[in-house]
């Protein structure tokens, strides 16, 4: 399985996103087999209300350098389903 990060445009930092959690600051992780299932499902999930999606070694990758609110949600696809969770946070 690979990871994938979508973004969220600047137009999402002063108006709400319709999910509610989306932030131009922070990306979801999408884990899935392959780019188009990754991509076939985001867009089932959001319609077109995110900016980019991001392959693993593409330019402009997001990290927390770029995008300090870090993974917003992780959306594991599987044969089976898609499941959207919320990140697990680190003990500080």
């Amino acid at each position: 399985m690979a990871e994938f990060r979508v973004t969220f445009g600047q137009r999402y930092r002063n108006e709400p996103h319709p999910l509610g959690w989306p932030h131009p600051d922070g990306w979801l992780s999408v884990i899935a087999d392959n780019y188009d299932i990754a991509r076939g499902v985001t867009e089932g999930l959001l319609k077109s209300r995110f900016a980019f999606m991001y392959s693993e070694g593409d330019y402009g990758f997001p990290t927390e350098d770029a995008y300090p609110m870090g993974e917003l949600m992780k959306l594991v696809i599987t044969t089976e389903s898609a499941q959207l969770t919320e990140p697990e946070t680190q003990d500080e």
